[in-house]
Order: structure tokens, then C-alpha cells, then sequence
């Protein structure tokens, strides 16, 4: 069995469906000066924030799942109440993985389990890795264009999913 590499905080759930949004460089942008530690500072990507307040207005419920540490819950919260959105539940790093650990393992497991409660009709993030392991599990997954240019730096040590799937970036998401 898969150990657990995050924590989730969670509200009875309103809607059987739900649409799963990552935070950094998809909600909000993340600021290299900032870091995480000013992560309630950080700008919000409008039309990622208009998208998920219209579809709670629709009745679907939204779900978070970050690779933010667990530590920055109540910041990450109310950087969300302060953009008008309530999350029906927030799935956060645990803090306790390897340094190899590849974030796209964790959101995976996050799915999973996220799939044990709602219907997942999309789940949006800024990278390739993210997306292609929810489309490996059958999730409709969209990459939120902007940040390429970290993931092609930074990646997983592994083929970019966007070049093993020909991924599309995210257009037009209103």
C-alpha cells in the first residue's frame, strides 16, 4: 500500500461532482521574492479565480490540492476567502517526503482519494508532470499555461508528460 504523502482538511462535500485546482501558478502566481512563507501576498490569475467562483455558483463543489506544505494551511485559506472561494476540501503536502520525492506521485494519490468522495470533472495545473499523471488515472486534466519555463528547469527527471501525451495548454478557460 502507497504511504500517504499528504494532509487533507475537508467539509461535507455539497455536490457528487467537483472540478480540483492546483494553487501556485494556477490560482495564484507564485512570487519568487515572497516564496512561500508570503504565500497570502501573492497575486491571484483572474481568470483561473473567475472560473472556480463560477462554477461554485453553478453547485460544484471545488477542491484544492497543492504541494504547499501542510504548515501554510490557514494561509493558503485565507488567501482563498479573501478571493471569494471555499474550497470544500484542501489537500496539502505532508512535509515529510524525500528530497527525490516527485510531486506528481502525491497529487496522483491526492486524486485517488479525492475520487473516493466527488466525481472529478477537471482538475487544473501549471505542470506537465501534475497533468499527466491525472490523465494516466483517467482524470480530464488541464494545464494552466505560464509556466513552462520552471517545470523545463525543474522537472521530475522524467519525459515532460506534455511531450509523452501532446498535451494542450489551457485556453479560454471562461
Amino acid at each position: 500500500m502507497e504511504k500517504q504523502t499528504y494532509v487533507k482538511y475537508e467539509n461535507p462535500p455539497a455536490s457528487p461532482a467537483c472540478v480540483v485546482f492546483d494553487m501556485d501558478e494556477t490560482l495564484c502566481t507564485f512570487d519568487q521574492v515572497l516564496r512561500l512563507g508570503g504565500c497570502e501576498k501573492f497575486e491571484p490569475k483572474g481568470e483561473m479565480v473567475e472560473l472556480a467562483t463560477e462554477l461554485t455558483t453553478r453547485g460544484v463543489d471545488i477542491v484544492i490540492a497543492t504541494a504547499r506544505p501542510h504548515f501554510l494551511y490557514y494561509k493558503t485559506r485565507r488567501w482563498l476567502r479573501e478571493h471569494g472561494l471555499s474550497p470544500k476540501a484542501i489537500y496539502m503536502r505532508d512535509g515529510r517526503q524525500p528530497r527525490e520525492y516527485r510531486t506528481s506521485q502525491m497529487k496522483a494519490q491526492m486524486l485517488k482519494d479525492i475520487r473516493k468522495t466527488w466525481n472529478i470533472e477537471a482538475f487544473y495545473d501549471d505542470s506537465p508532470y501534475n497533468v499527466g499523471a491525472a490523465r494516466e488515472l483517467g482524470v480530464n486534466a488541464l494545464m494552466v499555461p505560464g509556466n513552462e519555463e520552471y517545470w523545463l528547469k525543474n522537472g521530475e527527471g522524467t519525459v515532460p508528460h506534455t511531450q509523452r501525451y501532446g498535451l494542450p495548454h489551457l485556453q479560454g478557460v471562461v
